[in-house]
């Protein structure tokens, strides 16, 4: 009798198991199938970028993140350099947000007015 219910309990375990693994293997394909792009365009002042998932608009970015104000993008390589690492961060499901030393690592610059010439993101601009 004894022997029977350990028999039944293994059984119950690995069955839990597999519906469990494939319940966490379904949910890691669900993100895989979407559909990502990125997109650099033109703005008034300057470059942005978009993320594009599935056909929509998911982050329309016309400024640079993390920085003070509304300051556009100098460049498109700037552009698109922050626009890669924020698509890296959104297909490892991590949080897209960008911060000042990210952006200094990456060598972006900002143009705090249109008067006055480009400045390296950095602590000391701050």
């Amino acid at each position: 009798m004894l022997k029977k219910g350990l028999y039944l309990l293994a059984f119950l375990a690995i069955i839990i198991i597999y519906f469990s693994y494939r319940s966490y293997n379904h949910s890691k394909q669900y993100v895989a199938k979407d559909k990502l792009k990125l997109e650099t365009f033109r703005s008034e002042d300057g470059w942005g970028y978009r993320i594009i998932k599935n056909g929509r608009t998911f982050i329309n970015q016309s400024y640079i993140p993390a920085i003070p104000g509304n300051h556009a993008f100098l460049t498109e390589e700037d552009a698109l350099r922050v626009g890669k690492l924020v698509l890296k961060k959104v297909k490892e499901l991590e949080i897209p947000s960008i911060t000042v030393h990210e952006l200094d690592s990456l060598g972006v610059s900002i143009n705090p007015s249109k008067t006055s010439p480009p400045l390296s993101v950095g602590r000391d601009n701050f």
